[in-house]
């Protein structure tokens, strides 16, 4: 089932949604407001930008900066691909919502909290000086160098999908936590109490991939240069990659 974006912003973020509550304790304690964590750097319609703070909606444009707080949606039709200051990556499917928290130290180090309220994104974390964690109302993911796929679906439940490298999963409600390794797989209760791993056949792997690399055909990049304060006072300038969106 979608969703339209001229709707406004789906019932997952309504008030007292839990993750809905990350927008609002970043909002409190983060000074960071005019310091980008990410660029959207390609896009299918439909995708929009709803801003932190009520600070209202946005079409999302190619190279669109992203802060703190700031939430993409992606409607039947959306697809978007997040760059990170330290170029990790966050494929985002269609009818999902994302929440993008988190700071960055320096083009090598980006602590991103992204909070799942429903779909799919298909995360690449570049290096180990990374800080990433994705969240769903079920579960926690929290990872260091790799790859995997994380969904949350309306009921409330999510599931998890290893690739490559190692990513701790834990339940939010009963607090048990498995350790996913690439070619496994964890699903996750809408209560957030059982957690359940298993085995993942390469077929199944290879068609995950094969739908990503469908979705994220590449047409001809440009490149941006964004210039950011780090926490020092300092002034670096990051040079990304990124992609025409195929309207």
């Amino acid at each position: 089932m979608g969703f339209t974006l001229s709707d406004g912003l789906p019932e997952t973020l309504a008030e007292g949604s839990e993750n809905a509550e990350l927008v609002k304790e970043s909002e409190a304690e983060s000074d960071d407001g005019d310091r980008p964590i990410a660029v959207v750097r390609r896009f299918r319609p439909e995708v929009n930008i709803f801003k932190a703070g009520d600070a209202g909606m946005l079409e999302a444009e190619q190279a669109q900066q992203l802060f703190d707080s700031d939430t993409l949606v992606t409607a039947d039709d959306g697809y978007a691909v997040v760059q990170f200051m330290d170029n990790s990556v966050a494929r985002v499917q269609p009818n999902s919502v994302l929440i993008v928290s988190g700071e960055i130290e320096d083009d090598q180090s980006t602590a991103a909290r992204l909070a799942l309220e429903l779909g799919e994104v298909f995360l690449d974390v570049e290096g180990e000086e990374g800080d990433y964690e994705v969240s769903t109302s079920s579960a926690v993911a929290a990872v260091k160098g790799t790859e995997f796929i994380s969904k949350s679906d309306e009921d409330g439940s999510s599931s998890f999908t290893g690739l490559e490298g190692e990513v701790e999963v834990t339940a939010l409600n009963s607090g048990d936590m498995v350790t996913m390794m690439g070619s496994n797989g964890v699903d996750v209760d809408a209560d957030g109490n059982d957690i359940n791993q298993y085995e993942l056949a390469e077929e199944e792997l290879s068609n995950v991939r094969q739908e990503y690399e469908d979705l994220d055909e590449r047409t001809q990049s440009e490149t941006i240069r964004l210039e950011f304060e780090n926490e020092d006072g300092e002034v670096r300038e990051i040079e990304l990659r990124y992609y025409d969106n195929d309207n």
